[in-house]
């Protein structure tokens, strides 16, 4: 069941933000270093194992006029060196908002929070191809 969606609420932050000039206080905000980026000439780093702890769970779909978001249940981690990362949802980008090396169709943000609120999201990038996804068709 589809539930209505305050989308004046989800776009509050939005609507507030020409009133601050982020880019006086932050110059990365002038869009120079925004959304789409494109990771060329990536190199190779020694970087910890990210370890997924997650389990069939019922999900919670919700489209926020924005996005397609899903809602997930507590206890499904991720585990980065030392440090334990709770899924809270995940949502789409059409197109994604991330390249390497050129142009995916869609991209699907894992978004974990620690303990004291630091995130940890995790992309995943699809490019359009000709066989079916059982994870999207499922979605």
């Amino acid at each position: 069941m589809r539930r209505p969606v305050d989308v004046k609420a989800h776009f509050q932050f939005l609507f507030s933000v020409s009133l601050f000039p982020f880019s006086q206080a932050a110059p990365v905000a002038i869009g120079h270093a925004q959304s789409p980026i494109n990771i060329a000439n990536a190199k190779k780093a020694d970087l910890p194992v990210l370890r997924f702890n997650y389990n069939v769970v019922p999900l919670s779909i919700v489209d926020n006029g924005h996005t397609i978001m899903v809602n997930y249940a507590p206890g499904r981690t991720l585990v980065v060196g030392d440090k334990t990362y709770t899924l809270k949802q995940f949502h789409f980008h059409h197109p994604s908002e991330e390249r390497i090396n050129g142009n995916y169709d869609l991209v699907v943000h894992l978004v974990h929070a620690d303990v004291d609120g630091h995130n940890a999201v995790v992309a995943i990038l699809f490019e359009k191809g000709a066989a079916l996804s059982p994870l999207l068709d499922a979605l």
